[in-house]
């Protein structure tokens, strides 16, 4: 008998581990309620009956537990997303205040980490021009961020070196 309700738990569950606990939780049930089962019943089909509930029971918990992980990705992923396009939305709005040049200037330094001197090779201007634009533009932004703060954050912070970290 218990070889029966092992193959057919796991035709159902199709998970060897899973098959083992149920059937354990039927012979359990089995045990516990033996003096509910009327002598003119049929008691395999009475097992079975225990042992299909317990597998559906375990078949709902599963499935929840999966749809809230699913759901907690899935909520995990918005807020980055979300995150992601206000973080652009904040650089875009500090951006806005420099000229082309000025924008050209921050982000090859900040976003793409090259040096003054290589930016100022890059775009032809000379290294104290890059290194004076690059302060002036900052402090630009941060007057506009101080001005447009988000919730008590700011969105550009600096280091000891006045160097921007996004």
């Amino acid at each position: 008998m218990n070889k029966e309700i092992y193959v057919f738990l796991l035709m159902m569950c199709k998970d060897k581990y899973t098959a083992e606990d149920i059937m354990q939780e039927t012979f359990i049930a089995v045990y516990e309620n033996a003096g509910r089962f009327k002598v003119f019943d049929n008691p395999k089909a009475w097992i079975y009956t225990i042992a299909k509930n317990k597998m559906l029971n375990t078949l709902k918990k599963n499935s929840r537990a999966a749809s809230l992980d699913a759901l907690e990705d899935s909520i995990e992923d918005t807020t980055q997303t979300e995150n992601a396009v206000l973080d652009k939305i904040r650089a875009e709005a500090l951006l806005s205040v420099l000229s082309e040049q000025d924008k050209k200037i921050v982000i090859l330094h900040a976003v793409y980490g090259l040096k003054h001197r290589e930016i100022a090779e890059l775009t032809g201007l000379p290294l104290g021009t890059v290194t004076r634009r690059y302060k002036e533009s900052i402090e630009k932004m941060r007057k506009k961020n101080m001005a447009e703060k988000n919730n008590g954050e700011l969105f550009f912070k600096s280091n000891n070196q006045n160097e921007v970290i996004i």
